[in-house]
């Protein structure tokens, strides 16, 4: 038997006990944005955009833009709606770009589905504003967020002339798979030179039946884009919108089964929480070199010191600074009136927090943990700093999950479908919220 098929094998016996979580963030920032506070706004994190020319400068930043989704016919002006957006996310690019005194390089560009949902006119502004901005570098991944099954006509070749290297797509995955749709939409997308063409999966949502979340694994692995990425539910409103219950995970571990055993048997390798990729892939590569990171805004195939946030909500980060902008649009626009940056809130992260910030990464990503270069790394001796942690794990040690080691912690082939849950160990800020809970609902 094959390492692959053995890998499958584990995961359908054991994928019983482990349970995974029904959540998953939809952007990595740890502390995550709930801990983010007023008082460090638009001032604070403005002193450190300025600072940050010193000494990071030099290396390459990530930029992330986002916009609200257009207004639907019969909510008003459509076009004059798209030129106002499309205006402010140019403002706050030039304003940031000010702030900072020097135009940041670009290893990596992220433009959201409300971006791409743009007209073709509005779309080349934004551009052209991020290059007047910014200094994109000639091998930067350049990524576009579209929406596979409403997207404008000529949309692609656009996307594409503006120098869009990789096309990730979202599916509607509660309808069945409209094959004569999807072949189309493939076809376009190589057709106009995409280097990669990555696609969302949802799972763990009660309006995807079983058989559709099969269904499109199955068309899924036929048509062999670049990456596939299981989606899940990214926050708890969201979750008891869609009657997603923390109890239930009887759906997840189902379609988690389903997809890896599929994706698998179709020659994907699994190369981070809850994405697969070809063996020619990028981030295939990336992860036999442990260089693949999470990034704001999913995976990155190098370390970022600076994500710079675009648009209303969006969240980056300035070294160990992180900010949100205003999520109120009315608010995030009266800001760049004022020449201000939207910024909201936003968070100093501490040298524990870096800390454990490198290890939920590792553990996302390489499934492992170097113990002796954390400790070298960060000067802590970690069976000491991190105690607390190792004992909680041995729950998951005695299912086979982690194996815990001198020098390394490994989580398993079988442990993978829970290795968020194993992150989860070391965030601190969730043993706060748990260890007020019985107090809270005592009240």
């Amino acid at each position: 038997m094959s390492a692959g098929a053995r890998s499958v094998e584990d995961m359908r016996s054991s994928v019983t006990t482990i349970r995974p979580r029904v959540m998953h963030a939809m952007h990595f920032s740890y502390p995550g944005p709930e801990w983010f506070v007023q008082a460090l706004g638009a001032s604070y994190v403005e002193s450190w955009i300025r600072a940050s020319r010193q000494p990071h400068w030099f290396r390459p930043s990530t930029l992330a833009v986002f916009a609200p989704l257009p207004r639907r016919k019969g909510e008003g002006d459509a076009s004059g709606n798209d030129d106002v957006r499309a205006n402010l996310l140019r403002q706050e690019m030039s304003l940031f770009a000010r702030k900072h005194g020097t135009r940041a390089g670009l290893a990596q560009v992220y433009w959201s589905v409300g971006v791409t949902a743009l007209p073709e006119s509005a779309l080349a502004r934004v551009h052209a504003s991020m290059i007047d901005s910014y200094d994109v570098q000639e091998n930067a991944e350049f990524i576009a967020h579209v929406a596979m099954d409403s997207r404008p006509p000529e949309q692609l070749s656009t996307l594409r002339a503006l120098g869009v290297t990789t096309l990730r797509a979202s599916i509607a995955a509660t309808r069945t798979a409209n094959t004569a749709s999807i072949e189309r939409f493939f076809d376009e997308a190589r057709e106009a030179g995409f280097r990669c063409v990555a696609v969302d999966l949802p799972i763990a949502v009660p309006t995807v039946p079983m058989r559709t979340v099969r269904e499109w694994a199955a068309v899924l692995s036929t048509y062999r884009p670049s990456r596939i990425f299981l989606a899940r539910p990214g926050s708890d409103h969201l979750a008891r919108r869609l009657g997603v219950r923390w109890e239930d995970t009887g759906l997840v571990r189902r379609a988690w089964q389903e997809a890896y055993a599929t994706f698998i048997g179709a020659g994907y390798e699994y190369v981070a929480h809850d994405v697969f990729a070809r063996r020619s892939d990028a981030f295939a590569e990336a992860k036999r070199l442990a260089t693949l990171v999470p990034g704001p805004y999913g995976y990155c195939t190098r370390v970022s010191h600076t994500s710079i946030a675009i648009g209303p909500g969006a969240i980056g980060n300035v070294g160990p600074m992180q900010y949100q902008n205003y999520r109120d649009q009315k608010t995030y626009a009266a800001m760049l009136q004022a020449e201000r940056l939207p910024i909201e809130r936003g968070f100093l992260a501490t040298a524990d927090d870096l800390v454990r910030r490198a290890i939920m990464a590792a553990l996302l990503t390489n499934f492992s943990v170097d113990i002796e270069a954390i400790e070298q790394c960060y000067g802590i001796d970690f069976p000491v700093a991190f105690r607390r942690e190792l004992a909680a794990l041995d729950a998951l040690r005695r299912e086979g999950a982690v194996e815990i080691g001198e020098t390394q912690l490994q989580v398993t082939s079988i442990g993978r479908v829970a290795c968020d849950r194993i992150a989860d160990v070391f965030d601190r800020y969730i043993r706060r919220v748990e260890q007020a809970r019985p107090e809270r609902d005592g009240l």
